[in-house]
């Protein structure tokens, strides 16, 4: 999946536009007072407005003030998916780079890495109180005892990876994918209920040939899909249908209200209850990550490590300053509302170079191997 992420390169770290070097030069503090002196003196005064906005804003303030913290980074595997519990009940899925797909647990006061889970990249984790749930390359699908410590592998089509996997309950689950290097191949949506994993079929329809990236829900009838040229699909708890984006850029990511995506540039949709409405943001590249839980602020991420809020007025970069320059591919926040991303040079394979960092009030112990 690497082909689908954007170029490596310069990022964008704050505020775009032809006063972007005010915030590059300093804090949102500096910059909000080197702002205010030059109002007398410019006369283009609705340039400087966005900017002296930002400094009355309340979004978000706590998290501006904490910063961020790396975890672990230069990490033999790019990793792909984080979950949790809570701060110190975090699990991570990564990349195949010649051991295996990579599962990682933190307890709190340390890493490691658990099970095995053989050849290729696990790209998607999501639990239950009492599984987890792991899809990934090679047409496998793992499902992990938390009480036992088993874990069990279906393996169903070996040409296919399963990009996104989510359950509903522990006999009730969803898995998303396809052959992203074989456009003759279909996408595929399959259901888990309980006993065993069944193909929907859906390859006579006509997005049939695009991959599917991700799924997430609600409720056991309320999910979603999103994957290749702004394709969506909704399951209302008896059938599947096909919901307008109003965009043919890929989609990677859905949570709560918000789907993400992109080619280059970025793409944010939010759904309004009766039809997507597009939010993206101004100077932002590709997504491929966000976090929704209704009640933490909705936190996108993406290329070249950008993190956006989303705060009252719309979607704007985090304040806290940026600390890795490597794609970020999942976020996650925790209970507390400490955000957690993963991810790594994800442009092209080998998906290396894996990164953790971390936002919140606790010290985290460093991740330095896998």
């Amino acid at each position: 999946m690497g082909r689908l992420h954007g170029r490596t390169g310069a990022r964008i770290a704050g505020w775009g536009g032809p006063f972007g070097a005010f915030a590059h030069g300093g804090n949102l503090s500096q910059s909000c007072e080197r702002a205010a002196m030059l109002l007398g003196a410019m006369p283009l005064l609705s340039q400087l407005l966005p900017l002296l906005a930002a400094c009355t804003s309340t979004a978000d303030d706590t998290a501006a003030e904490q910063g961020w913290a790396v975890v672990g980074e230069g990490l033999d595997s790019a990793l792909l998916s984080i979950w949790g519990t809570a701060w110190n009940d975090v699990w991570v899925v990564g990349a195949d780079s010649g051991s295996g797909g990579v599962l990682l647990h933190f307890d709190g006061a340390a890493w490691a890495r658990v099970g095995d889970l053989g050849p290729g990249d696990a790209w998607a984790i999501e639990g239950t109180d009492t599984t987890l749930w792991i899809s990934g390359a090679g047409g496998r699908l793992f499902r992990y005892d938390l009480a036992s410590g088993q874990l069990s592998t279906d393996q169903l089509d070996s040409a296919l990876v399963f990009f996104g996997v989510w359950p509903a309950s522990p006999t009730d689950a969803w898995a998303v994918g396809g052959s992203p290097d074989d456009s003759a191949d279909p996408a595929v949506i399959y259901h888990f209920d309980g006993t065993a994993w069944t193909d929907i079929g859906i390859a006579s329809e006509p997005t049939a040939e695009a991959t599917f990236f991700k799924v997430s829900g609600t409720a056991a009838d309320d999910v979603w899909v999103v994957g290749d040229a702004g394709n969506a699909r909704h399951y209302d708890g008896s059938s599947w249908s096909t919901v307008p984006t109003g965009i043919t850029a890929n989609l990677f990511g859905i949570r709560g209200r918000y789907a993400v995506g992109g080619s280059f540039n970025g793409a944010i949709l939010a759904w309004n209850g009766s039809a997507f409405i597009e939010e993206t943001p101004l100077y932002s590249y590709q997504f491929t990550g966000i976090s929704d839980d209704g009640v933490h602020t909705p936190t996108a991420v993406g290329t070249q490590g950008q993190v956006f809020l989303r705060g009252d007025a719309g979607w704007d970069p985090d304040p806290a300053e940026a600390v890795t320059l490597q794609d970020l591919h999942a976020v996650w926040i925790d209970p507390e509302g400490g955000t957690w991303a993963v991810g790594g040079h994800l442009s092209s394979p080998p998906l290396i170079h894996g990164v953790v960092i971390y936002k919140g009030a606790r010290t985290i112990a460093p991740l330095e191997a896998l």
